[in-house]
Parts: C-alpha cells; sequence; structure tokens
C-alpha cells in the first residue's frame, strides 16, 4: 500500500476529541519529565549507591540511550498491530517499570529498570505525535502540533521541578511513584476513546537494519559515557567500541541502500528535503534542552550550594517561557512562515545561554530565573514549527516511521549532547585544578560547557535555510 491509498477515517469531534487530546498529552508529558526528573535528584542517588557522578550519571543516559534504540522499531510494530494498542501496551509498560525503579536498591538495578523504562517510553512521543495528526483535520494540524509540542518540551523542564521537591522532601523514589496516577489516568482515557485508525504498510521485520542500527547507536553512547573515564583512545576497550560502531554503522547504510525502501528504514523520508533538515535541528534541540537541565541543577546544588528543592525550583521559569511561547506560536504559526520564527528562537536561546556564559560566583538566583524564562521561550518559538514544517509535506502513511525516528534523531541528541558535555566538564574541572579551588575548577568547567552549547545553537541558523515553505490558501484566503 503506498502513500496515496492510505486510509482515513474522519477526525474526532466533541468530548472525545477533547479526552483523547487530554490523555495523550499526559502521556506525552510523562515520558519527557522522566528523561529529566531524575537530574536533580543524582546526588543523593549517587550518595546512596555509593557511586562516581560519571557512573550516576548513567541513570539519565540508560533511559535516552533505550529510547533511542527502541524508537526505530516503533513504525514495524504499530503496522503490525495499531497505534491504540501499542500506545496502551506502552503506557502500562511504562508506569509497571516506573515502580520497579522506585524499588531499585543498586546502581546497574536502577540503570536496567531505566532501560525498559526507556524502551515503553520510546513508544509514546512518536505514537502521540501521529495520534494528534489522525485526530485533527489538516486545517487544524499546525495548530494541535504546536499545542502538542507544549507537552514534549515541558516534560523534560519540569522534570528538575518535580524532581527537586519529592526528592528533598520525600526521597528520590518518589520521583518514579508520581507517575503512577498520572499513568493510570492515561492509559483509562485512551482505552475509552474509540480513536481512529490509519491503515499503514505492512512490512516484514527487517533484523538487519534494527541489530546493526542499535549496534551503532548502543556503542557509540557507550564511548561517549566512558572515554573520559578510561582515556578515550588510550583504551583498547573504546577503540575495539569505535570500531565495531564504524562497521556496524557502514552494515546499515549497506543494508539500508540495497533493501526495498518498505524495509526497517523506509528510504522514501530521505527524499523529503524538510524531514531530512529537521531530523538534524530536532537533535541539536534535544542537545541544547537536556544539556542545560542536565548541567543547571548540577552545578547549583554541588558548586553554588543550593538545596536539592530549591535548585528545582529555580528550574521553573523554563516551563513558564517555553508554555508561553508555544501557545504564542500556536495562534500566529498559521500566518508566519516557521523559518522566520526558528530562526528567532534560535537567537532567543542564545541570548540565554549567553547570560549563563556570563554567571559569576556567587551564583544569584536572578540571573537563573531571567536565562531560564528567555531559555523557554526561545526553544518554545523553534520547537512548535519545527515539527509543523518538518512533517508538512509527509504523508498520511508515512508518519509512524517519520515520528519515529524524528523522535530517535531529538532522544540520541539529548544523550549524546548530555554525555559530551558531562564528558568535556569532567575534564576541563582537571585542567582548572591545577590554577583554580576545586569549587573554581568545576565552576569555570561549567561555564566553558555553556560556552560550547552557545556556538552550537548559533551554528545551526544557517540550516533553517535548507528549509522549503509555502503558505496554504486557506491561511492565504484567512489573511485577505
Amino acid at each position: 500500500m503506498n502513500q496515496a491509498e492510505t486510509l482515513r477515517l474522519p477526525p474526532m469531534t466533541g468530548a472525545n476529541k477533547f479526552v483523547a487530546t487530554a490523555s495523550i498529552m499526559l502521556a506525552t508529558i510523562l515520558t519527557g519529565l522522566d528523561s529529566t526528573i531524575v537530574n536533580v535528584a543524582l546526588p543523593q542517588m549517587q550518595r546512596g549507591f555509593g557511586a562516581s557522578q560519571d557512573a550516576a550519571i548513567l541513570v539519565v543516559t540508560s533511559y535516552i540511550v533505550a529510547v533511542a534504540i527502541a524508537t526505530p522499531m516503533i513504525g514495524w510494530i504499530s503496522a503490525r498491530i495499531g497505534r491504540k494498542r501499542l500506545y496502551l501496551v506502552a503506557i502500562a509498560g511504562f508506569t509497571v517499570s516506573s515502580v520497579w525503579c522506585a524499588w531499585s536498591g543498586s546502581l546497574p538495578e536502577i540503570v536496567v529498570a531505566r532501560v525498559v523504562q526507556g524502551c515503553f517510553g520510546a513508544v509514546l512521543v512518536p505514537i502521540s505525535q501521529a495520534l494528534i495528526l489522525d485526530i485533527n483535520p489538516p486545517d487544524k494540524q499546525a495548530q494541535a502540533l504546536a499545542q502538542w509540542g507544549a507537552g514534549v518540551m515541558l516534560g523534560p523542564i519540569l522534570g528538575p521541578v518535580i524532581g527537586g521537591v519529592l526528592t528533598e522532601y520525600h526521597g528520590w523514589p518518589w520521583i518514579f511513584y508520581i507517575n503512577i496516577p498520572v499513568g493510570l489516568i492515561a492509559f483509562a482515557g485512551i482505552a475509552t476513546r474509540a480513536l481512529k485508525r490509519t491503515s499503514e504498510p505492512m512490512r516484514p521485520f527487517d533484523l538487519t537494519g534494527f541489530l546493526s542500527m542499535s549496534l551503532a547507536i548502543g556503542l557509540l553512547q557507550l564511548v561517549l559515557d566512558t572515554g573520559q573515564h578510561v582515556g578515550w583512545l588510550d583504551s583498547t576497550m573504546l577503540v575495539s567500541a569505535l570500531a565495531v560502531m564504524i562497521l556496524a554503522f557502514a552494515v546499515f547504510i549497506r543494508h539500508t541502500l540495497r533493501s526495498d525502501s518498505g524495509g526497517f528504514f523506509n528510504r522514501a523520508l530521505l527524499t523529503d528535503r524538510n524531514y531530512v533538515t529537521g531530523l538534524f535541528l530536532t537533535a541539536v534541540v534535544g542537545a541544547l534542552l537536556f544539556s542545560t537541565r542536565a548541567l543547571l541543577p548540577q552545578m547549583l546544588v554541588n558548586v553554588a550550594g543550593y538545596a536539592v528543592a530549591d535548585a528545582g525550583v529555580l528550574m521553573a521559569p523554563t516551563g513558564v517561557g517555553t508554555l508561553a511561547a508555544m501557545l504564542f506560536a500556536g495562534r500566529i504559526i498559521a500566518r508566519v512562515d516557521p523559518r522566520l520564527m526558528m530562526a528567532a528562537g534560535f537567537l532567543v536561546t542564545g541570548a540565554a545561554i549567553l547570560q549563563l556564559v556570563l554567571l559569576n560566583m556567587p551564583v544569584q538566583a536572578g540571573s537563573i530565573i531571567v536565562s531560564g524564562l528567555v531559555l523557554g521561550a526561545g526553544l518554545g518559538l523553534v520547537f512548535a514549527p519545527l515539527n509543523a514544517i518538518t512533517f508538512s509535506t509527509l504523508g498520511a502513511g508515512m508518519r509512524s516511521d517519520g515520528a519515529a525516528f524524528f523522535a530517535l534523531s531529538r532522544n540520541f541528541g539529548s544523550s549524546a549532547g548530555v554525555s559530551m558535555m558531562q564528558s568535556i566538564l569532567t575534564h576541563r574541572t582537571g585542567v582548572n585544578l591545577a590554577g583554580h579551588g576545586e569549587t573554581e575548577a568545576a565552576f569555570l568547567a561549567y561555564l566553558f560547557d555553556f560556552r560550547l552549547l552557545l556556538i552550537l545553537n548559533l551554528g545551526v541558523i544557517p540550516f533553517l535555510l535548507f528549509m522549503k515553505y509555502r503558505r496554504s490558501s486557506a491561511s492565504i484566503r484567512k489573511k485577505e
């Protein structure tokens, strides 16, 4: 079945649409929340498990990597069992694995539990995106994606806030227990709504494609996570991992080019210029968002001397800025060139990161609050139009695959960004110790990381020129 033959039913309306949308948003926020909610709890978990800071960061990256590896399977599974059924299984599995995380008694156990949680969480964002497109008519999809994007962005941003309060007053297991009521409500809402089904082309599972890509992603993340600890290329293990990673990636590329377009990776996705550019940009957005969410709480607690709960509260303004920007973008997205909106968003984000670069000791709460508001607003202005323009030229029959690899790109950018920034932080702290005290050396290392993120942020703006935009006839008539 090709794209043109994809069957579609009328969009949902009334109470069914409201309940379905609310439930989808809850599940979307849930998976984003758990990608960062452990950040401010890491110092407490590190002490409880007797682990080093580099080892404790695995609680964050193991989840993100599991999401990245599991994501490419979603299109194939969705075509087999249907989006709604897969979505319900994922919500249930995510909720149960959250309980396992809370009950973990050692670092290896919680890392395994987070991997399982990430595998189920991988389903929630791409399928929720496909469902949001399904339940809305074409002329409302850009606005609906902007509103849905608020959930995607708010989850990771609110994570440190909620995690800080729960960790300070109830202990770190409660950052996972909170998923239970949210998961149950989302499950009930989706289960009781008759979501429309979009048929998708069936194809056999491409084992070679899946294994080669998973191996390449997993080994690259292993290199990024452990490189600083084992001495990078001085480690035989790391060199071997790099060699196998390159070989696995070469196998994936060769296999993809030689196999039918209906294999593990649909090559037709690569013919869409907007989609390909969107893959790159969403990886950068993921790196910017998750790296700042990982670095700031650590800096505030370990260097600036803030309490865990206070550090979490200082993260809250970012969510306010994001929500305001996403709602604003949703209202004007049909009348404004999304490329201009994204360019403005990257410039605003750059201004926020520049403020972090210019921080001084002692770190003032006002500086963190203002930079957080501006950062949230900038990322919100980027994310809403990015989703809309990336999928504006993609057919309905390719949405599950497209959304899956779009989420994969964002998740890999997030995990790679966190690991690289953490590795650079450790290295720069050691270098700075030669001429500074321990606290000052660590603080200067954080500022160096923020400078690198600023360069990355500003460096991607020219890539917006690769995307094409054509105003719809409906919006032209509305303007007239």
